[in-house]
């Protein structure tokens, strides 16, 4: 796209900044990471599940979606943009979502929302607190962790915590396309 407005050369010149940037947080997060996972039950609506039966030969990596809970419509907004990708991220790739909300209250939901990956609820804060996703004050914190099938376990690849205007939720960066207060932007609720 040409244009000889110099203001829109600079904001193209930013986008490549941020290309760059952003390929370089990539490959930072995968030396910052690479530990083994200690804990990995959830509770499912069958009862419990080890992450470890969800990682396979066939689908070695997953992306595991940390959620408050039901009752957090930034929660939601992030499930519902991951659930909007989740088929284009490869065929080696599960996606599971965990939440702090009890197994009926997060299944209900997902049939709700039509969210087409697994939800389970955490049977203990251990989980979300090795992944540096829990507040003693405030339980769950959202988030997301890349974790992968490894010779002795479940190997975290990287972790990121969600807030308003990251790369995990496209909203804030759309609205930020028409309007100037787009950090003011709320999710709707469930």
């Amino acid at each position: 796209m040409s244009d000889s407005n110099p203001i829109v050369a600079e904001v193209r010149a930013l986008e490549q900044q941020i290309m760059s940037l952003t390929a370089l947080h990539a490959a930072l997060r995968r030396k910052a990471f690479g530990r083994n996972l200690k804990s990995s039950i959830l509770e499912g609506p069958a009862g419990q599940v080890d992450l470890r039966d969800l990682i396979t030969a066939e689908r070695p990596k997953l992306l595991l979606i940390v959620n408050m809970g039901v009752r957090c419509n930034y929660c939601m907004a992030y499930a519902d943009s991951i659930a909007g990708v989740s088929r284009h991220l490869g065929e080696d790739l599960t996606v599971v979502l965990a939440s702090g909300s009890p197994v009926a209250e997060i299944a209900a939901l997902r049939e709700k929302r039509q969210w087409p990956f697994a939800c389970y609820s955490f049977t203990s804060p251990a989980l979300p607190e090795e992944l540096g996703l829990y507040d003693a004050n405030n339980g769950v914190m959202p988030g997301i962790a890349g974790l992968s099938r490894g010779a002795d376990g479940i190997i975290v690849t990287a972790i990121n915590d969600f807030e308003p205007g990251d790369v995990f939720a496209p909203l804030w960066h759309l609205r930020a396309l028409v309007d100037p207060a787009w950090d003011d932007l709320s999710p709707k609720g469930a």
